[in-house]
This record gives C-alpha cells, structure tokens and sequence, in this order.
C-alpha cells in the first residue's frame, strides 16, 4: 500500500519571502545606503573627480546634496524616445564657488520662480561629476528648488 502525500506549499511560501526580502533589501538600500547626504563640500567633492573619476563616481552617485548657489541659466531640456513620445525636463544651472552644478526636473512650476541672478538652494540626487575646460560640474536630478 502506497501513501500519496500531499503537495507542500512551501516551496511558494519560500520563494514569495525570498522575492520579499530582496524587494525590502533594494528598499532599504535605495532610500538609506544610495540616497544617503553627501557630508563633503563641493570643493572636496570636485578635488575627489580630479584625482580619480572612476572612484569619486562609486562615492557619489546616487547620493543626496544640498547646497546653495547663483542661478546662471534656467533652460528647457526636451527628450525625444520616438517621433511620437516626448519628454521634457528643464534645468537649472548654479555656480557654487566656481562650481556649476546643473540640477534638473520635471516640474515646470518649480523652476517658474527662477531668474538669472537669484541665489537659490537646491536639493538633489548626485547623477555625475566631472571636469571640463572650464571647471568642476556636478549634475543632480529630481531637483528641489527653495530659496536660501
């Protein structure tokens, strides 16, 4: 006489707290490891890109800064995936102690209030710093604009 048993859920149980887990643990790591605030000023932060891109990019991309600045331009970005479909963001760019910093967002109504001249502040996620002829820039998305 042979005894059928019965199909276990626990393999599903096992797999969905698995699925669980890793969805809570990418979670975690993008709300407190990755989008953690950058301490450094932006000098120490431009000093790291000179010295080493590759290195100060693993350090601060993805990380949160704050800083204050005067506004040097105010321009509409438009992103195009086909003839049909358009995106458009708009970008604000700072000098920060001989620093640019372009900070970009989706949101018309935020930047509506800026002009050429105003000292602002601006909060962001670091998207990539490096240098150019003229100087040190750090971009920044998702940009939070309120006055200093």
């Amino acid at each position: 006489m042979t005894m059928k048993m019965k199909e276990s859920p626990m393999p599903v149980v096992v797999v969905l707290a698995i699925v669980l887990v890793m969805a809570l643990g990418s979670a975690i790591w993008n709300r407190f490891v990755k989008s953690a605030t950058v301490t450094e000023t932006l000098p120490q932060i431009c000093r790291s890109v000179r010295s080493n891109q590759v290195q100060a990019k693993s350090t601060y991309i993805g990380k949160r800064l704050t800083t204050t600045g005067e506004v040097l331009s105010v321009k509409e970005h438009v992103i195009w995936y086909t003839p049909r479909y358009s995106k458009t963001s708009y970008v604000v760019a700072l000098s920060v102690d001989q620093i640019t910093v372009h900070a970009s967002t989706y949101s018309k109504e935020s930047i509506k209030k800026l002009s050429v001249g105003k000292t602002i502040s601006v909060s962001g996620e670091i998207t990539t710093a490096f240098y150019r002829a003229n100087g040190c820039v750090i971009s920044i998305e998702n940009a939070i604009f309120s006055n200093p």
